[in-house]
């Protein structure tokens, strides 16, 4: 219940996965339909929590710092982060990560960026992926997530 799921909703996040009709935002929302009752935000641009509904349509800039220091701000500490790759600036993200405890699931095209295996350890949290190319990669998901919110 301390931890929110951030989602990335980002321009790449409309990316077709391996020439397939779904989209990687398709399988995050579908995912995140089974966490009622989380607190949830998005962010691409700027960070915005997610009452209840659907996420936006992808769009935007990646601004990961911006977004760590948005939650800060609301006194969030421990976040489980979904994203499918880089933010806009490394430098920015990995400094506003500080004193925040960040579980990531990495949701993009293989070879995985090291920035995100960083981030992970410098915020004394977890790295996994999860390759969205199988109609199983939803429940994929919804398993690392849970794994994540009961640790």
């Amino acid at each position: 219940r301390d931890k929110v799921i951030l989602c990335d909703v980002s321009g790449s996040m409309a990316t077709h996965l391996n020439g397939e009709a779904i989209r990687a935002i398709d399988v995050v929302q579908s995912t995140i339909d089974q966490f009622k009752g989380a607190r949830i935000f998005e962010f691409s641009s700027r960070l915005y929590a997610k009452k209840s509904g659907k996420l936006s349509k992808p769009n935007g800039g990646t601004n990961l710092g911006g977004a760590f220091y948005d939650l800060k701000d609301l006194k969030i500490k421990k976040i489980i982060l979904l994203t499918d790759g880089a933010p806009d600036s490394e430098a920015h993200a990995l400094n506003a990560a500080k004193g925040l405890t960040i579980d990531i699931i990495y949701i993009g095209p293989k070879p995985t960026p090291q920035f995100l295996i960083d981030l992970a350890n410098i915020s004394n949290g977890h790295f996994t992926s999860v390759e969205l190319i199988t109609g199983e990669s939803s429940k994929i998901l919804e398993n690392k997530i849970k794994g994540f919110l009961s640790a």
